[in-house]
């Protein structure tokens, strides 16, 4: 009878944690969601500044645009956790964290071998900050689970090192984009204005105006009411 009676707060416990991992991850989810996204939208315009041009309002309605790309990833870091990561005993953590430290380690070699031969050739190497920052990340997060094995820890370094990731590949891609516009190699907007027509690439609207960019390296920030019309033509890939 005894046993009877413990069975049921054992069994009370169980399903609260349940549910209490369910609105962990319900909070998690959205939040990293919202992170990756403003992160993105921070690490576009971070190349041509014009941050003090925009409401807070305007980098949330751009930071939109990221959306799919972060419920994507943070859906699949919460189904990885769950999945390969929860529940496992300290002894697996600390085998993966030395796993990705000697990974890290072999990549840091490769990307300082492939930014030194770019530098010889005087050649750009895409993606060049992103590349640092990821086998950096590597390696510190494998050094720090380590020294403290948690999985609780681990979701955590991994939410902040693909926020840092979110950034920084939105500022490889910006770079990238900008050097392919000074190369005319991508179709510029013509904006029709009181003053006349001028053509550039639009990195970033709001309700103030419009940030654009002009090949050669000047940035306009044209306000709304100045602005009639907008025409762009679509890439390549949409004809």
């Amino acid at each position: 009878m005894s046993s009877h009676r413990n069975r049921k707060p054992e069994a009370a416990l169980v399903q609260d944690r349940k549910k209490f991992e369910l609105k962990e991850w319900a909070v998690f989810i959205p939040t990293f969601t919202t992170a990756l996204s403003l992160a993105w939208q921070v690490g576009a315009l971070l190349p041509a500044g014009g941050f003090a041009f925009f409401s807070i309002s305007d980098h949330l309605v751009s930071s939109a645009r990221a959306l799919p790309m972060a419920l994507s990833t943070s859906s699949g870091v919460a189904v990885l956790y769950a999945v390969v990561l929860s529940g496992r005993p300290p002894q697996e953590l600390i085998r993966f964290a030395t796993w990705a430290t000697r990974c890290g380690l072999v990549l840091t070699v490769l990307v300082f071998a492939a930014i030194s031969l770019s530098r010889y050739l005087q050649t750009e190497l895409p993606f060049e900050t992103t590349a640092l920052i990821a086998v950096g990340s590597i390696m510190g997060a494998g050094l720090l689970i380590k020294r403290s094995a948690d999985g609780n820890l681990m979701l955590f370094v991994v939410f902040c090192l693909l926020t840092m990731l979110s950034t920084s590949v939105a500022t490889d891609l910006t770079r990238m984009r900008l050097t392919q516009i000074d190369k005319r190699e991508i179709p510029l907007a013509s904006i029709t204005g009181k003053s006349g027509v001028s053509k550039g690439y639009i990195l970033m609207s709001g309700e103030r105006g419009i940030l654009v960019y002009t090949p050669g390296g000047a940035v306009a920030f044209v306000r709304s009411d100045e602005v009639t019309m907008i025409d762009y033509p679509l890439p390549k890939r949409f004809h």
